[in-house]
C-alpha cells in the first residue's frame, strides 16, 4: 500500500520537488480567503544528518510517518550518483525510533553499490 501511496505522489511535480528539499515553502489560502506562509521541515534525518557529498546515493523524493501498527515508518525515493538509476526504498518497524534512519541509510547505500547483476530487479 505504501509504495502505491508514494508512486502516485511522486507523479505529481509539485509534491516531488517538496518531498525531496529539507524545508518547503508554500502559500496557504484559508476559506475565509486569509493569505499565509507555511514552512515544512523534512523530518528525514538521512538528509539532515548525512552530508550529501558522504552518500552515493541523492534523496530525490522521502516521506517519514508513525502509524501504531507500522511503528516508524520510511519512504525514499534514491537516486544513484553513479549509475542515475533510480530505486524506491520503504522500511516499517523499527523498533528503535532513536536509530530508525541508520537501517534505511545503510540499504540505500548497498542498493546503489551493489552490482545490477546481484540485485533482482522487476520489469
Amino acid at each position: 500500500d505504501l509504495l502505491k501511496i508514494l508512486t502516485t505522489i511522486l507523479d505529481d511535480k509539485t509534491m516531488r520537488a517538496a518531498l525531496g528539499q529539507a524545508t518547503y515553502t508554500f502559500i496557504k489560502t484559508d476559506a475565509k480567503r486569509q493569505v499565509s506562509t507555511r514552512l515544512l521541515h523534512n523530518t528525514n534525518q538521512i538528509i539532515k544528518n548525512i552530508p550529501a557529498d558522504k552518500r552515493d546515493y541523492k534523496v530525490l523524493a522521502t516521506k517519514t510517518g508513525y502509524t501504531e501498527e507500522a511503528d516508524a515508518t520510511l519512504m525514499m525515493l534514491i537516486e544513484s550518483k553513479k549509475t542515475k538509476k533510480q530505486y524506491i526504498v520503504i522500511t516499517l518497524g523499527n523498533p528503535d525510533y532513536a536509530k530508525r534512519f541508520e537501517q534505511p541509510h545503510k540499504l540505500a547505500e548497498w542498493l546503489v553499490t551493489t552490482p545490477p547483476s546481484q540485485l533482482a530487479t522487476a520489469n
